[in-house]
Protein backbone atom coordinates (compact mmCIF):
# COMPACT_ATOMS: atom_id res chain seq x y z
CA UNK A 1 0.00 0.00 0.00
CA UNK A 2 1.30 3.45 -0.93
CA UNK A 3 0.19 6.41 1.13
CA UNK A 4 -0.38 9.57 -0.86
CA UNK A 5 -0.40 12.89 0.98
CA UNK A 6 -3.13 15.16 -0.37
CA UNK A 7 -3.17 18.92 -0.18
CA UNK A 8 -5.97 21.08 1.19
CA UNK A 9 -6.93 24.55 0.13
CA UNK A 10 -7.58 26.38 3.43
CA UNK A 11 -9.01 29.45 1.73
CA UNK A 12 -11.71 27.42 0.04
CA UNK A 13 -12.42 25.56 3.30
CA UNK A 14 -12.94 28.83 5.17
CA UNK A 15 -15.01 30.21 2.30
CA UNK A 16 -17.11 27.05 2.50
CA UNK A 17 -17.85 27.92 6.12
CA UNK A 18 -19.35 31.19 4.89
CA UNK A 19 -22.03 29.17 3.08
CA UNK A 20 -22.88 26.84 5.95
CA UNK A 21 -26.22 28.51 6.72
CA UNK A 22 -25.82 30.17 10.11
CA UNK A 23 -27.87 33.17 11.15
CA UNK A 24 -25.93 35.77 13.18
CA UNK A 25 -27.72 34.53 16.32
CA UNK A 26 -26.86 30.86 15.72
CA UNK A 27 -23.24 31.81 14.99
CA UNK A 28 -23.05 33.75 18.25
CA UNK A 29 -24.50 30.77 20.13
CA UNK A 30 -21.79 28.47 18.75
CA UNK A 31 -19.21 30.78 20.31
CA UNK A 32 -21.19 30.97 23.57
CA UNK A 33 -20.76 27.17 23.70
CA UNK A 34 -17.01 27.69 24.07
CA UNK A 35 -17.57 30.22 26.85
CA UNK A 36 -19.70 27.75 28.81
CA UNK A 37 -17.11 24.99 28.35
CA UNK A 38 -14.53 27.43 29.77
CA UNK A 39 -16.59 27.68 32.99
CA UNK A 40 -17.71 31.25 32.33
CA UNK A 41 -20.27 32.72 34.70
CA UNK A 42 -20.82 35.96 32.81
CA UNK A 43 -21.09 36.13 29.02
CA UNK A 44 -21.59 39.43 27.20
CA UNK A 45 -22.82 39.87 23.62
CA UNK A 46 -22.08 43.23 22.00
CA UNK A 47 -23.15 44.27 18.50
CA UNK A 48 -21.44 47.32 17.07
CA UNK A 49 -22.62 49.42 14.16
CA UNK A 50 -20.71 50.33 11.05
CA UNK A 51 -22.49 53.69 10.98
CA UNK A 52 -23.79 54.94 14.32
CA UNK A 53 -26.27 57.38 12.79
CA UNK A 54 -28.42 54.60 11.35
CA UNK A 55 -31.15 52.95 13.41
CA UNK A 56 -31.01 49.33 14.57
CA UNK A 57 -33.66 48.42 12.00
CA UNK A 58 -31.30 49.07 9.08
CA UNK A 59 -29.90 46.01 7.32
CA UNK A 60 -26.22 45.71 6.48
CA UNK A 61 -24.97 47.99 9.26
CA UNK A 62 -23.11 45.59 11.58
CA UNK A 63 -19.43 46.31 12.01
CA UNK A 64 -18.64 43.39 14.32
CA UNK A 65 -19.95 41.04 16.98
CA UNK A 66 -18.18 40.62 20.31
CA UNK A 67 -18.64 37.66 22.64
CA UNK A 68 -16.87 38.24 25.95
CA UNK A 69 -16.66 35.73 28.81
CA UNK A 70 -15.01 35.58 32.21
CA UNK A 71 -14.16 31.90 31.90
CA UNK A 72 -10.83 30.19 32.48
CA UNK A 73 -9.11 31.94 29.60
CA UNK A 74 -6.37 30.45 27.41
CA UNK A 75 -2.60 30.63 27.23
CA UNK A 76 -0.63 30.79 23.99
CA UNK A 77 -0.77 27.05 23.32
CA UNK A 78 -4.48 26.79 24.07
CA UNK A 79 -5.37 29.72 21.81
CA UNK A 80 -3.44 28.19 18.92
CA UNK A 81 -5.14 24.84 19.47
CA UNK A 82 -8.54 26.53 19.51
CA UNK A 83 -7.78 28.20 16.16
CA UNK A 84 -6.87 24.93 14.44
CA UNK A 85 -9.33 23.53 11.92
CA UNK A 86 -10.84 20.51 13.62
CA UNK A 87 -9.28 21.04 17.04
CA UNK A 88 -7.95 17.88 18.70
CA UNK A 89 -10.29 15.79 20.87
CA UNK A 90 -7.76 16.26 23.67
CA UNK A 91 -8.73 19.95 23.74
CA UNK A 92 -12.26 19.07 24.88
CA UNK A 93 -13.34 17.34 28.07
CA UNK A 94 -16.29 15.12 28.87
CA UNK A 95 -19.81 16.42 28.20
CA UNK A 96 -18.38 18.91 25.73
CA UNK A 97 -20.73 21.07 23.68
CA UNK A 98 -18.34 20.79 20.75
CA UNK A 99 -18.66 17.97 18.26
CA UNK A 100 -16.24 18.62 15.40
CA UNK A 101 -13.82 21.29 16.68
CA UNK A 102 -15.03 23.70 14.00
CA UNK A 103 -17.61 25.81 15.83
CA UNK A 104 -15.73 29.07 16.41
CA UNK A 105 -14.20 29.08 12.93
CA UNK A 106 -17.33 28.08 11.02
CA UNK A 107 -19.50 30.46 13.05
CA UNK A 108 -17.16 33.42 12.51
CA UNK A 109 -16.54 32.99 8.81
CA UNK A 110 -20.24 32.42 8.14
CA UNK A 111 -20.72 36.08 9.04
CA UNK A 112 -17.46 37.96 8.52
CA UNK A 113 -13.99 37.84 7.03
CA UNK A 114 -11.98 38.12 10.23
CA UNK A 115 -11.74 36.10 13.45
CA UNK A 116 -10.10 37.84 16.38
CA UNK A 117 -9.38 36.10 19.68
CA UNK A 118 -8.09 37.79 22.83
CA UNK A 119 -7.59 35.51 25.80
CA UNK A 120 -5.50 35.20 28.90
CA UNK A 121 -4.89 34.01 32.41
CA UNK A 122 -3.34 35.75 35.40
CA UNK A 123 -3.60 39.12 33.67
CA UNK A 124 -1.51 38.06 30.67
CA UNK A 125 -3.66 38.54 27.55
CA UNK A 126 -2.70 37.62 24.00
CA UNK A 127 -4.35 38.55 20.71
CA UNK A 128 -4.60 36.52 17.50
CA UNK A 129 -6.27 37.33 14.16
CA UNK A 130 -7.22 34.97 11.34
CA UNK A 131 -8.07 36.83 8.13
CA UNK A 132 -10.00 35.01 5.41
CA UNK A 133 -8.69 37.24 2.56
CA UNK A 134 -5.09 36.74 3.73
CA UNK A 135 -5.54 32.96 3.96
CA UNK A 136 -7.07 32.90 0.48
CA UNK A 137 -4.23 34.98 -0.94
CA UNK A 138 -1.42 32.95 0.65
CA UNK A 139 -3.07 29.53 0.20
CA UNK A 140 -1.95 28.76 3.75
CA UNK A 141 -3.91 28.61 7.01
CA UNK A 142 -2.35 30.80 9.69
CA UNK A 143 -3.03 33.37 12.41
CA UNK A 144 -1.24 36.61 13.18
CA UNK A 145 -0.29 37.29 16.80
CA UNK A 146 -0.54 41.07 17.33
CA UNK A 147 -0.27 43.56 20.17
CA UNK A 148 -3.28 44.71 22.15
CA UNK A 149 -4.59 48.16 21.25
CA UNK A 150 -6.39 50.75 23.39
CA UNK A 151 -9.82 49.36 22.57
CA UNK A 152 -8.70 45.88 23.63
CA UNK A 153 -7.35 47.22 26.90
CA UNK A 154 -10.67 48.98 27.54
CA UNK A 155 -12.69 45.81 26.96
CA UNK A 156 -10.39 43.80 29.22
CA UNK A 157 -10.55 46.35 32.04
CA UNK A 158 -14.34 46.68 31.71
CA UNK A 159 -15.39 43.04 31.39
CA UNK A 160 -12.40 40.92 32.46
CA UNK A 161 -11.09 42.76 35.48
CA UNK A 162 -10.25 39.50 37.28
CA UNK A 163 -7.40 38.96 34.83
CA UNK A 164 -8.84 35.98 32.93
CA UNK A 165 -11.32 35.28 30.17
CA UNK A 166 -11.76 35.48 26.42
CA UNK A 167 -12.97 37.97 23.82
CA UNK A 168 -14.02 36.63 20.40
CA UNK A 169 -14.71 39.14 17.67
CA UNK A 170 -16.51 38.32 14.44
CA UNK A 171 -14.99 41.13 12.42
CA UNK A 172 -15.37 42.66 8.96
CA UNK A 173 -18.96 41.46 8.75
CA UNK A 174 -20.21 41.04 5.20
CA UNK A 175 -22.79 43.76 4.67
CA UNK A 176 -24.79 42.56 1.70
CA UNK A 177 -28.10 41.10 2.87
CA UNK A 178 -26.93 41.02 6.49
CA UNK A 179 -29.83 41.13 9.00
CA UNK A 180 -30.50 44.24 11.04
CA UNK A 181 -29.26 44.56 14.60
CA UNK A 182 -32.88 44.67 15.79
CA UNK A 183 -33.65 41.35 14.10
CA UNK A 184 -30.62 39.62 15.60
CA UNK A 185 -31.28 40.97 19.10
CA UNK A 186 -34.90 39.78 18.91
CA UNK A 187 -33.78 36.31 17.83
CA UNK A 188 -31.22 36.14 20.63
CA UNK A 189 -33.78 37.24 23.23
CA UNK A 190 -36.25 34.64 21.99
CA UNK A 191 -33.83 31.72 21.77
CA UNK A 192 -30.84 32.09 24.12
CA UNK A 193 -32.95 31.51 27.24
CA UNK A 194 -34.28 28.30 25.68
CA UNK A 195 -30.97 27.05 24.24
CA UNK A 196 -29.04 27.47 27.50
CA UNK A 197 -31.97 26.93 29.86
CA UNK A 198 -30.21 24.37 32.07
CA UNK A 199 -27.00 26.41 32.36
CA UNK A 200 -28.91 29.60 33.20
CA UNK A 201 -31.21 27.90 35.69
CA UNK A 202 -28.87 25.45 37.41
CA UNK A 203 -25.25 26.43 36.82
CA UNK A 204 -25.22 30.13 37.66
CA UNK A 205 -24.42 31.24 34.11
CA UNK A 206 -25.55 34.74 33.12
CA UNK A 207 -25.80 35.89 29.51
CA UNK A 208 -26.21 39.55 28.61
CA UNK A 209 -27.18 41.14 25.29
CA UNK A 210 -26.31 44.83 25.21
CA UNK A 211 -26.14 44.71 29.06
CA UNK A 212 -29.62 43.18 29.42
CA UNK A 213 -29.59 39.84 31.25
CA UNK A 214 -31.49 37.11 29.42
CA UNK A 215 -33.75 34.87 31.54
CA UNK A 216 -33.87 31.07 31.47
CA UNK A 217 -36.93 29.88 29.54
CA UNK A 218 -38.46 26.46 30.11
CA UNK A 219 -40.45 25.78 26.94
CA UNK A 220 -42.38 22.99 28.67
CA UNK A 221 -43.33 25.16 31.68
CA UNK A 222 -42.78 22.15 33.94
CA UNK A 223 -43.27 24.06 37.19
CA UNK A 224 -46.81 24.89 36.13
CA UNK A 225 -47.40 21.29 35.07
CA UNK A 226 -46.20 20.13 38.49
CA UNK A 227 -48.79 22.36 40.13
CA UNK A 228 -51.65 21.29 37.86
CA UNK A 229 -50.95 17.57 37.47
CA UNK A 230 -51.55 15.13 34.63
CA UNK A 231 -53.65 15.84 31.55
CA UNK A 232 -57.14 14.33 31.39
CA UNK A 233 -58.29 15.12 27.88
CA UNK A 234 -61.91 14.49 28.86
CA UNK A 235 -62.01 17.17 31.57
CA UNK A 236 -59.30 19.68 30.58
CA UNK A 237 -60.66 23.21 30.14
CA UNK A 238 -57.73 24.56 28.12
CA UNK A 239 -56.73 26.99 30.83
CA UNK A 240 -53.51 25.53 32.25
CA UNK A 241 -50.36 23.49 31.62
CA UNK A 242 -50.58 19.75 32.26
CA UNK A 243 -48.27 16.76 32.09
CA UNK A 244 -48.79 14.35 29.21
CA UNK A 245 -45.67 12.38 30.13
CA UNK A 246 -43.49 13.15 33.15
CA UNK A 247 -39.70 12.73 32.73
CA UNK A 248 -39.04 9.14 31.74
CA UNK A 249 -35.95 7.27 30.57
CA UNK A 250 -36.34 5.38 27.29
CA UNK A 251 -34.03 3.08 25.35
CA UNK A 252 -33.43 4.46 21.86
CA UNK A 253 -30.94 1.93 20.52
CA UNK A 254 -30.77 -1.53 22.06
CA UNK A 255 -27.53 -2.54 20.32
CA UNK A 256 -25.50 0.45 21.56
CA UNK A 257 -27.59 0.92 24.73
CA UNK A 258 -28.30 4.57 23.93
CA UNK A 259 -30.83 6.11 26.29
CA UNK A 260 -32.64 9.41 26.56
CA UNK A 261 -34.94 11.17 28.99
CA UNK A 262 -38.20 12.33 27.44
CA UNK A 263 -41.00 14.52 28.81
CA UNK A 264 -44.15 16.06 27.30
CA UNK A 265 -46.57 18.78 28.42
CA UNK A 266 -49.82 20.26 27.13
CA UNK A 267 -49.80 24.06 27.01
CA UNK A 268 -52.94 26.23 27.34
CA UNK A 269 -55.52 26.66 24.56
CA UNK A 270 -55.22 30.34 23.48
CA UNK A 271 -58.75 30.80 22.00
CA UNK A 272 -60.21 29.98 25.42
CA UNK A 273 -58.75 33.19 26.82
CA UNK A 274 -60.23 35.42 24.15
CA UNK A 275 -63.69 34.77 25.59
CA UNK A 276 -62.65 36.65 28.70
CA UNK A 277 -60.96 39.70 27.25
CA UNK A 278 -59.89 41.19 24.00
CA UNK A 279 -56.39 40.06 23.11
CA UNK A 280 -56.35 37.35 25.78
CA UNK A 281 -55.41 34.73 23.22
CA UNK A 282 -52.47 36.82 22.01
CA UNK A 283 -51.16 37.19 25.56
CA UNK A 284 -51.21 33.41 26.04
CA UNK A 285 -49.53 32.74 22.69
CA UNK A 286 -46.73 35.14 23.54
CA UNK A 287 -46.28 33.91 27.10
CA UNK A 288 -46.08 30.23 26.12
CA UNK A 289 -44.50 30.69 22.66
CA UNK A 290 -47.46 28.98 21.01
CA UNK A 291 -47.26 29.18 17.23
CA UNK A 292 -46.87 26.97 14.20
CA UNK A 293 -43.06 26.96 14.34
CA UNK A 294 -42.84 26.03 18.02
CA UNK A 295 -44.70 22.76 18.59
CA UNK A 296 -42.82 19.46 18.62
CA UNK A 297 -39.76 18.14 20.46
CA UNK A 298 -36.91 20.23 21.85
CA UNK A 299 -33.76 18.12 21.80
CA UNK A 300 -30.98 18.90 24.28
CA UNK A 301 -27.49 17.42 23.99
CA UNK A 302 -25.36 17.75 27.11
CA UNK A 303 -27.91 20.29 28.41
CA UNK A 304 -27.62 22.49 25.30
CA UNK A 305 -30.52 22.77 22.83
CA UNK A 306 -29.59 21.38 19.42
CA UNK A 307 -33.00 21.17 17.74
CA UNK A 308 -35.93 23.55 18.10
CA UNK A 309 -39.46 22.10 17.71
CA UNK A 310 -38.19 18.96 15.98
CA UNK A 311 -40.85 16.97 14.09
CA UNK A 312 -38.58 14.02 13.18
CA UNK A 313 -39.86 13.84 9.61
CA UNK A 314 -43.49 13.21 10.33
CA UNK A 315 -43.59 11.87 13.88
CA UNK A 316 -45.16 15.21 14.78
CA UNK A 317 -47.39 16.06 11.79
CA UNK A 318 -48.50 19.48 10.59
CA UNK A 319 -51.70 19.84 12.60
CA UNK A 320 -53.08 22.96 14.25
CA UNK A 321 -54.63 20.79 16.96
CA UNK A 322 -51.08 19.99 18.14
CA UNK A 323 -50.11 23.62 18.75
CA UNK A 324 -50.12 23.01 22.52
CA UNK A 325 -47.97 19.86 22.28
CA UNK A 326 -44.49 20.45 23.71
CA UNK A 327 -41.91 17.69 24.19
CA UNK A 328 -38.28 17.57 25.32
CA UNK A 329 -35.63 14.91 24.75
CA UNK A 330 -32.41 14.96 26.80
CA UNK A 331 -29.38 13.10 25.44
CA UNK A 332 -25.63 13.13 25.97
CA UNK A 333 -22.82 12.72 23.45
CA UNK A 334 -23.16 8.91 23.51
CA UNK A 335 -26.26 9.43 21.35
CA UNK A 336 -24.46 11.38 18.61
CA UNK A 337 -24.45 8.51 16.13
CA UNK A 338 -28.07 7.61 16.89
CA UNK A 339 -29.13 11.22 16.26
CA UNK A 340 -26.65 11.97 13.42
CA UNK A 341 -26.09 15.59 14.39
CA UNK A 342 -24.71 17.97 11.74
CA UNK A 343 -21.83 20.45 12.08
CA UNK A 344 -24.17 23.28 13.14
CA UNK A 345 -25.60 21.04 15.88
CA UNK A 346 -29.05 21.93 14.58
CA UNK A 347 -30.16 19.22 12.15
CA UNK A 348 -30.97 15.68 13.29
CA UNK A 349 -31.47 12.47 11.33
CA UNK A 350 -32.60 9.66 13.62
CA UNK A 351 -31.47 6.08 13.22
CA UNK A 352 -34.28 3.74 12.15
CA UNK A 353 -34.59 2.16 15.60
CA UNK A 354 -34.63 5.50 17.41
CA UNK A 355 -37.25 6.84 14.99
CA UNK A 356 -39.47 3.82 15.60
CA UNK A 357 -39.13 4.10 19.38
CA UNK A 358 -40.00 7.81 19.47
CA UNK A 359 -42.81 7.31 16.95
CA UNK A 360 -44.38 4.51 18.98
CA UNK A 361 -44.13 6.46 22.24
CA UNK A 362 -45.53 9.60 20.62
CA UNK A 363 -48.67 7.98 19.26
CA UNK A 364 -50.57 8.05 22.56
CA UNK A 365 -49.16 11.45 23.52
CA UNK A 366 -50.36 13.01 20.27
CA UNK A 367 -53.77 11.46 20.69
CA UNK A 368 -54.18 12.93 24.18
CA UNK A 369 -52.99 16.35 23.02
CA UNK A 370 -55.31 16.49 20.00
CA UNK A 371 -58.29 15.27 21.98
CA UNK A 372 -57.60 17.83 24.73
CA UNK A 373 -57.37 20.64 22.17
CA UNK A 374 -60.60 19.38 20.57
CA UNK A 375 -62.42 19.44 23.91
CA UNK A 376 -61.22 22.97 24.64
CA UNK A 377 -62.37 24.05 21.18
CA UNK A 378 -65.80 22.50 21.76
CA UNK A 379 -66.11 24.25 25.11
CA UNK A 380 -65.39 27.56 23.40
CA UNK A 381 -68.13 26.90 20.84
CA UNK A 382 -70.56 25.90 23.60
CA UNK A 383 -69.93 29.13 25.49
CA UNK A 384 -70.49 31.15 22.32
CA UNK A 385 -73.76 29.32 21.72
CA UNK A 386 -74.92 29.89 25.30
CA UNK A 387 -74.21 33.61 25.06
CA UNK A 388 -75.98 34.97 21.95
CA UNK A 389 -74.05 38.22 22.28
CA UNK A 390 -70.57 36.66 22.54
CA UNK A 391 -69.85 36.60 18.81
CA UNK A 392 -71.34 40.02 18.21
CA UNK A 393 -69.40 41.44 21.15
CA UNK A 394 -66.17 40.10 19.70
CA UNK A 395 -66.94 41.74 16.38
CA UNK A 396 -67.82 45.04 18.03
CA UNK A 397 -64.70 44.94 20.22
CA UNK A 398 -62.54 44.45 17.15
CA UNK A 399 -64.35 47.15 15.19
CA UNK A 400 -63.42 50.73 15.90
CA UNK A 401 -66.35 52.86 14.74
CA UNK A 402 -65.18 56.44 14.24
CA UNK A 403 -67.30 59.07 15.94
CA UNK A 404 -66.51 61.44 13.12
CA UNK A 405 -64.29 61.66 10.07
CA UNK A 406 -61.61 64.26 9.64
CA UNK A 407 -63.12 67.50 8.40
CA UNK A 408 -66.71 66.50 9.26
CA UNK A 409 -69.09 67.05 12.12
CA UNK A 410 -69.40 64.36 14.84
CA UNK A 411 -71.77 61.52 13.95
CA UNK A 412 -75.01 61.38 15.92
CA UNK A 413 -74.97 58.77 18.72
CA UNK A 414 -78.24 57.40 17.33
CA UNK A 415 -76.45 56.44 14.11
CA UNK A 416 -73.72 54.68 16.09
CA UNK A 417 -76.32 52.65 18.01
CA UNK A 418 -78.05 51.72 14.76
CA UNK A 419 -74.75 50.48 13.29
CA UNK A 420 -74.06 48.40 16.41
CA UNK A 421 -77.59 46.94 16.28
CA UNK A 422 -77.09 46.02 12.63
CA UNK A 423 -73.84 44.20 13.47
CA UNK A 424 -75.57 42.27 16.26
CA UNK A 425 -78.42 41.34 13.95
CA UNK A 426 -76.06 40.06 11.27
CA UNK A 427 -74.03 38.06 13.78
CA UNK A 428 -77.12 36.19 14.98
CA UNK A 429 -76.95 34.04 11.86
CA UNK A 430 -73.42 33.00 12.78
CA UNK A 431 -74.52 32.26 16.32
CA UNK A 432 -77.34 30.00 15.11
CA UNK A 433 -74.85 28.15 12.89
CA UNK A 434 -72.56 27.69 15.90
CA UNK A 435 -75.44 26.27 17.94
CA UNK A 436 -76.31 23.82 15.19
CA UNK A 437 -72.67 22.74 14.92
CA UNK A 438 -72.45 22.05 18.66
CA UNK A 439 -75.66 20.01 18.61
CA UNK A 440 -74.37 17.89 15.73
CA UNK A 441 -71.09 17.25 17.54
CA UNK A 442 -72.87 16.28 20.75
CA UNK A 443 -75.01 13.78 18.85
CA UNK A 444 -71.91 12.06 17.49
CA UNK A 445 -69.72 11.58 20.55
CA UNK A 446 -68.94 13.53 23.66
CA UNK A 447 -65.88 15.10 22.06
CA UNK A 448 -63.90 14.66 18.84
CA UNK A 449 -61.45 11.75 18.93
CA UNK A 450 -58.34 10.75 17.00
CA UNK A 451 -58.66 7.69 14.82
Amino acid sequence: MRQVRLSINPGRVLFGFSRIGYTPASAICDIIDNSIMANAKNIYILIRKENEKYKDTRQGNVKDYLIIDDGDGMDEKAIEQALELGSSDAFYGESTLSKFGLGMKSATFSQGDELEVISGRDGNFLKYIVSLPEVQESDDYFANQVDLDEEDEYLISTYLNEGKGTIVKIGKVRMEGHPSIKHTIEELKEKVGVIYYYFLRNDGVKIFIENEQLPAIDVLFCEEADLNGNLDENTWTGRDVRWIEKPKEILLDSESNVKAVIEVTQLPHPPTFRLEKRGGDTEIREKYLIESANYGFYVYRNKRLISWAETFKGIIPMNQDLYSFRGRILIDDTADDTFNIDVKKSTITLSDEAWNVISDKSREWKKKSINAWGRAKTLVNERKAEDPHQTSNEIINDLEIPKFLAGTKPVDEKIVREVEAFIIEQSQKRIEKAKAFVKREMLKENYPTVQ
